[in-house]
């Protein structure tokens, strides 16, 4: 091998970065998600008491997951109303763009829905290609989901970026789910603005 070859490798090599976990390992951030992964309250309490600390809201460097994606992953409602009291942000977005109430909706964990929505989570927030939390549920075709987050003020005419659909012409589209077509039938369709600008 060459002494160039041996040199643009060596380029490479040192221009590529190190694993999340040997870039972050033994600062807080690490060790308090770390603690949160292996569920060690003790420890995440410990962290969490110093004063000033805003490290609650702190996000992996390589999946951008925060503490509430962590625990939401493993349907742990005790964890998430512990975090949400501590003043986590339920509106945190991780590198693929999901809220922990996206994640929820996902995975079907509908026992976490009503907490995070207590604990202020955004009920039209919308993840990569702009679907709402409702548009996933009706996705799911989970009544009792849609339900809780038309409840709590989700928009049924918010459409998403990748069809331009609404969660009501979803439902509307799926005639194999009469129950969910009838759920939007109940609600009255809000008109759209148009766009305002000067007359020319």
């Amino acid at each position: 091998m060459s002494a160039f070859v041996r040199l643009a490798l060596a380029g490479v090599l040192l221009a590529s970065p190190l694993p999340a976990a040997a870039q972050i390992k033994g600062s807080a951030s690490y060790e308090f998600l770390q603690a949160v992964r292996d569920d060690k309250g003790a420890d995440v309490d410990s962290i969490l008491a110093k004063p000033g600390s805003r490290i609650i809201d702190t996000q992996d460097s390589t999946t951008g997951e925060g503490a509430l994606h962590i625990v939401v992953k493993r349907d742990d409602l005790k964890y998430v109303s512990y975090l949400l009291a501590k003043g986590a942000n339920p509106n945190l977005k991780d590198r693929e763009g999901n809220t922990p109430l996206l994640l929820a909706i996902d995975r079907g964990y509908s026992d976490l829905i009503p907490a995070l929505i207590k604990g202020k989570a955004n009920v039209n927030l919308g993840g990569e290609g702009g679907q709402t939390p409702l548009i996933k549920a009706v996705m799911r075709h989970d009544e009792d989901m849609a339900r809780t987050l038309i409840d709590a003020g989700a928009d049924t005419e918010r459409r998403d970026y990748l069809a331009g659909k609404s969660a009501r012409d979803y439902a509307n589209e799926d005639k194999r789910f009469p129950g969910m077509i009838k759920l939007f039938a109940g609600i009255p369709a809000k008109a759209r603005r148009g766009v305002s600008g000067p007359s020319l």
